[in-house]
């Protein structure tokens, strides 16, 4: 169920017919993302975990998490998912297990959790740099059940919550360019063939001797992009410069209704287009922050990124 204000619903189930059960549900990754298990053959003593994943909680797609059993609860932080489960019933002690996910269709197991013995109701918390998973069960061979909680490390450990700062700005090569670095135009494109330059924000360039910041008030975009909506949003950077890394944001132009961001995407391929994720619902606001890096690898550009998007009825 999704709502605007918290006092009208809206309920959408699209992509979401598979035999099992979804349990918690957090903002983070591609937009949200659901987890819970699949029934084989019944939902009794499930061990499948799975994960459902949405732009905004209109339209979903689940993917099994290969490996896990009983997740229970999911969080989000540092631009990453994190989910909670306990393992098989049937081993004592049950092994904590935690999963963590850029997009919440890949996951990877997180390691450095002890099992305990009966261990149930279990949960986890996740701000910034910080994980806290808790729970009750038989902790440190002290007769009866206790409460438990664990702190993750600092950032960097085994548990932390990325194991490398995403968007980070790649180490530009020597020489540096002879003449001053400013930001390529980066033009944006819809399915109707229309293309625009995305408006220009601030931006930090940086060579091998020299690192500058240009700070821009903001200022509402001179174009607008039409689109119909379903269509994909493409930006594109001319020949010389590639993506590293992209983020952003978008918001409804007018009145209320939904908005959201993207987490960091970072971009090993370094390719010259990348196409935002999820189509329109409404005229929209799209604000993006970008890592660019020269083709010959001598300059790299932080920048942001501004567009309106108005949505075209056919």
């Amino acid at each position: 169920w999704t709502s605007p204000d918290g006092l009208t619903w809206t309920r959408s189930d699209a992509g979401l017919d598979f035999e099992g059960l979804l349990v918690d549900v957090t903002v983070g990754g591609p937009g949200v993302v659901a987890i819970g298990t699949i029934c084989q053959p019944t939902c009794v003593n499930v061990a499948l975990g799975v994960a459902a994943t949405s732009r905004d909680g209109s339209a979903w797609t689940f993917s099994q998490i290969a490996g896990s059993t009983g997740l229970e609860t999911v969080a989000s932080a540092g631009g990453q998912v994190f989910a909670i489960g306990v393992g098989p019933q049937e081993t004592d002690p049950q092994e904590l297990q935690l999963w963590r996910s850029g997009d919440g269709v890949g996951w990877r197991r997180v390691t450095g959790l002890p099992s305990i013995p009966n261990v149930s109701d279990v949960g986890l918390a996740a701000a910034d740099d910080r994980l806290v998973v808790f729970g009750w069960g038989l902790v440190g061979g002290v007769p009866g059940f206790r409460n438990f909680s664990y702190l993750s490390p600092a950032p960097g450990s085994s548990i932390a919550p990325t194991d490398a700062p995403a968007g980070v700005m790649p180490t530009p090569k020597c020489p540096a360019p002879p003449k001053q670095v400013v930001p390529p135009v980066v033009s944006a494109s819809s399915g109707n063939g229309q293309v625009v330059a995305a408006t220009r924000g601030s931006y930090t360039t940086m060579t091998c001797s020299t690192t500058g910041t240009v700070d821009v008030l903001y200022k509402p975009p001179r174009e607008s992009l039409s689109a119909y909506p379903g269509d994909t949003l493409r930006f594109t950077v001319p020949v010389g410069w590639r993506f590293v890394s992209w983020e952003g944001s978008h918001s409804p132009l007018h009145g209320t209704g939904l908005g959201g961001t993207w987490q960091t995407v970072d971009l090993p391929d370094r390719p010259r287009s990348i196409d935002l994720p999820g189509p329109l619902l409404q005229d929209e606001a799209v604000g993006l922050t970008l890592v660019l890096l020269s083709d010959d690898e001598t300059s790299v550009i932080k920048l942001e990124l501004f567009l309106e998007v108005n949505r075209s009825v056919s």
